[in-house]
């Protein structure tokens, strides 16, 4: 009787087997979508990282350009008001000394009062070149920032 339990037992699992549906682990699928899942935010975090990168060298570049500019034009304003006060510099020893020769020099001015009178037309005239120089210059330098 044994022999004959044994068969209609072994032909049990034998039908059970194949009539059953093959399992699919869950675990593994799940573990590879969590993957997947991971590995794309990897990547959108380093995109992003990336892109910090990016911006904070063309910021950092950009300011470079930026201050160069800054400085060839500072120093383009510098010479200019250095050219322009050399000017005036001269201008002014020209008007100098021909207020030397029209006043002591000149044969036609034979009176005191004279000489006075051109003296205060001199005097007049470098006032107002000093206070030209002093607005031209503070144009030139209000464009300093």
């Amino acid at each position: 009787m044994e022999d004959h339990t044994d068969k209609h037992n072994i032909g049990k699992g034998i039908q059970n087997i194949s009539r059953s549906k093959p399992k699919i682990s869950t675990d593994v699928v799940d573990f590879s979508r969590t993957e997947v899942i991971q590995k794309k935010y990897w990547v959108i975090v380093i995109a992003l990282l990336t892109l910090q990168v990016l911006l904070t060298i063309y910021q950092v570049v950009d300011d470079r350009f930026y201050q160069a500019r800054e400085e060839a034009y500072r120093k383009s304003v510098i010479q200019s008001v250095q050219t322009y006060t050399k000017n005036v510099d001269s201008l002014t020893l020209k008007m100098l000394d021909d207020y030397k020769k029209d006043v002591y020099n000149n044969s036609k001015i034979d009176s005191t009062s004279k000489q006075q009178v051109m003296g205060n037309e001199y005097n007049f005239n470098a006032i107002m070149l000093l206070i030209k120089q002093n607005s031209r210059m503070m144009e030139m330098l209000s464009q300093l920032r």
